[in-house]
């Protein structure tokens, strides 16, 4: 969904994969699944939270379980945003929009200027 819409997309096989991934491209935001093989999605967010070089990664769970429980564990792993499945497209593209243009507006606070 998100290639059709012009945005770079890497994939990873499961968490540990997904960890070096992101730690290599640092990418701005990563969509992980909380059922992977491996390490799941929650350690996959504590480990990127603790990377220096991956802390700024936009963490974004998309996840079939959607219990009140469930949200509170993402947050605490380190997750942005919690996204359900199946994911409404528009929603997540509006959350992601959202987000760049709040980080557009802190860089223009603080005389960052974006191309």
């Amino acid at each position: 969904m998100l290639a059709s819409f012009g945005y770079p997309v890497l994939q990873a096989g499961d968490g540990l994969e997904g960890v070096r991934v992101a730690c290599s491209e640092t990418p701005d935001v990563a969509l992980v699944d909380i059922g992977l093989p491996g390490i799941d999605g929650y350690e996959v967010a504590r480990r990127l939270r603790q990377d220096p070089a991956a802390r700024a990664i936009r963490l974004i769970a998309v996840t079939g379980y959607g219990l009140e429980e469930d949200q509170r564990r993402v947050m605490e792993a380190g997750f942005d945003l919690h996204l359900v499945k199946p994911v409404d497209r528009d929603c997540a593209l509006h959350e992601h929009v959202e987000h760049v243009r709040q980080q557009v507006r802190r860089d223009a606070d603080a005389g960052i200027a974006h191309a």
